[in-house]
């Protein structure tokens, strides 16, 4: 996958567009979006994300439907807390794995960052949204848009520079 991440960011960094743009500008965005590693990393971290929420919605599916818990509002609440749980798992094993390829050797130490990080993107999730939606009174649709995109950029950042954070080789 990654293979053809690489070819597709090759293609659109080579068009003529993006190498005037490129020499023209001192933004430090476009010298990022000609950090290839970066941009990798960013593409497999989107890509992953949106298979983690596949496998959430999917498996709140399948407990609705082919699990007593879809027979009452309780037993809907428990499939969706163990949707949750199944994705958030599925989530850091792909992000250790593909997205920022850690080394860690303490994976219970790396994980329970992760689960953190992840309740307090949460936490700030439904601050956002009581806010927004219940004390402003914008459509909660819209909220809903906004906060995915405010978490995904907490969670990315959260994942970069506390969770899968590359350990120098330094000489002491």
């Amino acid at each position: 996958m990654e293979k053809l991440f690489r070819k597709c960011l090759d293609f659109f960094l080579d068009l003529k567009f993006m190498q005037s743009l490129k020499e023209k500008s001192n933004s430090k965005l476009i010298k990022k979006i000609y950090d290839k590693e970066a941009m990798i990393e960013i593409i497999n971290y989107i890509f992953y994300g949106v298979v983690a929420t596949v496998i959430c919605v999917g498996s709140f599916a399948i407990l609705i439907k082919c699990t007593p818990l879809g027979n009452t509002n309780l037993g809907e609440n428990i499939a969706n807390i163990l949707s949750i749980v199944i994705a958030t798992i599925s989530a850091y094993i792909m992000n250790r794995l593909f997205v920022f390829k850690s080394k860690e050797a303490n994976v219970l130490k790396e994980f329970s960052k992760f689960v953190a990080a992840r309740v307090f993107s949460i936490g700030i999730d439904i601050l956002v949204f009581f806010l927004l939606a219940t004390v402003v009174g914008v459509n909660e649709f819209i909220v809903k848009i906004i906060n995915q995109v405010i978490v995904t950029i907490l969670n990315y950042i959260f994942s970069k520079k506390l969770i899968f954070v590359k350990k120098s080789l330094t000489k002491q």
